[in-house]
């Protein structure tokens, strides 16, 4: 028989959209899907919410059992998720998470981000807006107290997180999928490698560096682009979305081997396939302590090494799997690393290591954590 699990999303769950908050709830429910399990999903407002916990309750009354329930947070704090973000108390939803506790079922949530304690992440547009809301977050983490396991993107988070207790906080990294997924599932078609992609033409000089992603002030990379100024072997292509481009541009300093793009979803297919090499090289910041962004395992998905900065979760990855290079944030350093992913065997060697990473990394893997916790859990 196939087991049951609880997915829950304050929010509805659809089947677009390209940022990672979006992104991350459909894998996994994808993934439990794939793991064989029968899942019971709670999304939308909160009326439609309560009609599917009506559902759930009425067959743990009649003797069902389920493995765990699974919630992701939203951005915004879980009281003013509505859409009218008007503040609700939610009281018959926080009930249904009493009785799945007094029916010894799992109670996990994976907290996404805890940016807004950090003053140079508060990103509201009014501080009246921002002091209002800011309750609300705590309100949630009182909540999430009585919750077994609170997942985070990287265990470097957990010191920024008040009211819960360390013990009860624990990494769950986004993943990376094996094989060819839906459009609707992915900003790309992972591709696995192939001898015709890969750096091993004699004749070719330097390589081609890719960064995908936002430009804005949380996302500095003046130093890359003068590494790959000093660098005419080198090529830098920067996909990022036209408005981050035209409000950042008077920042950079653009040379012959430096072109900006503006693609998205299939249109990032060739891209990657000309690519040889990915970027999450940006200055250092308190906030990148801890995030673990969701480019890193696309990336991964489309088989690229890695060029990550020194104390970074991305980085402590690409130094435990040998997949990219590693550098200090200076020029100096920089300069070595974009050197030294020019060395053919080297390059290589990433490549095959990233193959390996695909397995252990994976989507499903994360939700065989999450019923590894549920089994001591229930021990």
């Amino acid at each position: 028989m196939n087991k049951k699990v609880i997915f829950f999303f304050p929010a509805t769950l659809t089947s677009s959209g390209q940022s990672a908050s979006k992104i991350r709830p459909r894998k996994m429910l994808k993934a439990m899907r794939e793991k064989g399990y029968i899942v019971y999903l709670v999304h939308g407002s909160y009326r439609a919410r309560l009609k599917r916990i009506g559902v759930i309750e009425k067959k743990l009354e009649n003797g069902a059992e389920f493995e765990f329930l699974y919630s992701e947070s939203l951005t915004i704090p879980y009281h003013l998720s509505e859409p009218s973000h008007w503040p609700r108390t939610f009281i018959k939803e926080i009930l249904f998470f009493r009785k799945l506790n007094k029916f010894k079922i799992p109670l996990f949530c994976f907290y996404r981000d805890i940016y807004w304690r950090l003053k140079d992440m508060n990103l509201e547009a009014s501080r009246i807006v921002s002091f209002i809301k800011k309750p609300f977050y705590y309100i949630e983490l009182i909540l999430l107290k009585n919750f077994d396991k609170v997942y985070l993107p990287s265990n470097q988070m957990k010191e920024h997180v008040p009211i819960l207790r360390l013990e009860n906080m624990e990494e769950l990294p986004p993943a990376c999928e094996n094989f060819i997924s839906s459009a609707s599932d992915s900003a790309t078609q992972p591709s696995s490698m192939k001898k015709e992609d890969s750096f091993i033409s004699s004749t070719k000089k330097g390589i081609k560096v890719l960064y995908v992603g936002g430009l804005s002030d949380g996302y500095p990379m003046q130093l890359l682009f003068e590494a790959i100024r000093q660098s005419p072997e080198v090529e830098l292509t920067v996909c990022t979305r036209k408005q981050d481009w035209l409000k950042s541009k008077g920042k950079y300093i653009l040379s012959d081997n430096i072109s900006i793009t503006h693609e998205s979803g299939s249109s990032l297919i060739p891209l990657y396939k000309t690519a040889d090499v990915c970027s999450l090289v940006f200055e250092p910041q308190e906030w990148r302590d801890f995030a673990f962004p969701y480019k890193f395992f696309e990336y991964i998905e489309n088989c690229k090494p890695i060029l990550a900065v020194k104390g970074t979760p991305p980085a402590k990855l690409v130094e435990k799997y040998e997949i990219g290079i590693v550098v200090d944030y200076t020029l100096e350093s920089l300069l070595k690393g974009i050197r030294k992913l020019q060395d053919k065997r080297f390059f290589e060697s990433c490549r095959e290591n990233i193959e390996k990473v695909k397995k252990c990394e994976s989507w499903t893997s994360r939700v065989e954590k999450l019923q590894d916790t549920a089994n001591q859990i229930n021990r």
